[in-house]
């Protein structure tokens, strides 16, 4: 039975990818961003080639408010309902104000709460949460710490809700470097992975409800080596 997907940051390169990828198996999609053109040209796109209807929704998530067309059609869908949040902000340590703070905190969980806490109530046949999470979660970096905080708080509140629900799959998946906008031009960037590859894996994951929790597999075993490294020297890597 096909199942429809709600798509959280339908703009990214991993989403757009991923989109093509569940197209045959879609009766829906629901793209969910901020640039309405853009959206509108993805859904044109899969429409003329899969025959696979688009909604768009135009939503800020800075702006909570605005977040109520997508909370009723959760509420309308009567089919099986999947969601993807592979929307983020990177917001890096050196230009956080009080602004950017709330901005950080509001895209990255809070919106991601309030839809997630809806879904799971309200959605008549909820079938799978796929989350786009980061490595960056897994040990507090002097660059990056709040963005990391925000995608590792998200985990949590998804590990406990796979206890409530667990007829609803539910996946975190730890990325490492992909090719995008993010990283491109930064220092430190290695063995880097394409957003179709990623896409890809997200894909055969959500098929066959598979659990393996990284992207590149190999980030499991860096982060393990990186959170084994002890404090003192830790803050004298400075990584």
């Amino acid at each position: 039975m096909k199942s429809s997907w709600i798509i959280m940051g339908a703009s990214s390169p991993i989403a757009k990818a991923f989109i093509e990828l569940a197209a045959p198996d879609t009766r829906l999609f629901v793209l969910v961003g901020r640039d309405e053109e853009d959206l509108k040209l993805t859904a044109e796109h899969i429409q003329i080639k899969y025959h696979v209807p688009c909604e768009v929704l135009q939503i800020d998530l800075t702006q909570p408010h605005q977040m109520i067309a997508l909370k009723q059609h959760i509420n309308t869908c009567h089919h099986e309902l999947s969601l993807f949040l592979a929307h983020t902000t990177l917001i890096e340590n050196n230009t956080l104000t009080e602004e950017t703070i709330d901005s950080l905190i509001q895209v990255n969980f809070q919106s991601s709460c309030q839809i997630v806490s809806h879904f799971v109530k309200h959605a008549k046949k909820p079938k799978t949460i796929l989350y786009l999470s980061s490595v960056a979660g897994e040990r507090g970096r002097s660059s990056n710490s709040l963005y990391g905080a925000t995608k590792k708080a998200l985990e949590t509140f998804l590990e406990g809700l796979k206890v409530k629900y667990p007829a609803i799959f539910i996946l975190s998946l730890r990325l490492g470097f992909i090719d995008t906008s993010a990283t491109y031009g930064k220092p430190g960037i290695f063995l880097v992975k394409s957003p179709e590859q990623c896409a890809a894996h997200c894909y055969k994951l959500c098929k066959h409800h598979k659990t393996r929790r990284y992207f590149p597999w190999f980030w499991r075993y860096i982060m393990t080596a990186i959170k084994l490294i002890p404090d003192r020297l830790y803050k004298k890597l400075n990584i």
